[in-house]
């Protein structure tokens, strides 16, 4: 029985021990299990309405912004669909900040764009991790539908990240 007690004992010692490293090692900004949502088609957004993007059409937007501060890596989703039949991959372009004031040009980090590619009508889903090197602020600037989708829309696009 004592032996029993012992195992136990340090079963729920090794146990406390893993929750506090774990807890060390992961930072998530928002609920953890609920990526934060900051483009999503048909929303607004600080007064800004992501409607659906037309082909050989480039959305500029301004609001979407990614807080990684404190974090090291940023992982971002991309889900979306074209209103009709296409192919051709859509870019999201990335940009930093160290203020959310003054953005980058071209942003410095590994991936300065999501290249999503669509598959018609159905829903595609592409998820990237970007190591963020210290910046405290990204923001999606751009969502570009080429010409190439022909008289097919970006529609039900939302993007939603982790900061890691």
């Amino acid at each position: 029985m004592k032996k029993i007690k012992t195992l136990v004992a340090a079963v729920a010692v090794l146990a406390l021990a893993s929750v506090a490293f774990a807890a060390d090692i992961v930072r998530v900004t928002g609920s953890p299990g609920s990526p934060v949502t900051i483009v999503q088609s048909g929303a607004t957004d600080s007064g800004e309405v992501y409607a659906a993007i037309t082909n050989g059409t480039t959305l500029t937007l301004t609001n979407a912004v990614i807080d990684c501060t404190g974090g090291k890596q940023v992982c971002v989703q991309v889900k979306a669909e074209l209103h009709d039949a296409g192919a051709t991959a859509c870019t999201f372009t990335l940009q930093g900040s160290g203020d959310k004031v003054h953005w980058t040009a071209t942003t410095p980090v590994t991936t300065p764009s999501i290249v999503w590619t669509p598959n018609g009508t159905t829903a595609v889903v592409t998820v990237t991790n970007i190591p963020v090197n210290g910046i405290p602020y990204l923001r999606v600037r751009t969502i570009v539908n080429p010409a190439g989708n022909t008289d097919s829309y970006l529609t039900n696009y939302s993007v939603k990240y982790f900061v890691k």
